[in-house]
């Protein structure tokens, strides 16, 4: 477990506040949390932009692609 886990002290408080099965669900849940976010910061990609977005939606007028009859 890294460093980020719930202690131990954490976990029991939950357990007696919240009660044994809700306390133990909600430590489960947490530190499931961290193990995904620390995967999505191990994965994590920067994305540099090659070609700016426009600062407007381009709207097409679909009469403009038809050819003349």
């Amino acid at each position: 477990m890294n460093s980020r886990a719930l202690s131990f002290q954490t976990r029991k408080a939950m357990q007696v506040h919240l009660g044994e099965q809700a306390g133990m669900e909600l430590a489960e849940l947490v530190n499931h949390l961290i193990v995904r976010i620390d995967e999505l910061e191990r994965s994590k990609v920067n994305v540099t932009r090659v070609v700016p977005e426009p600062e407007e939606p381009c709207i097409y007028n679909i009469n403009s692609f038809r050819r003349a009859a």
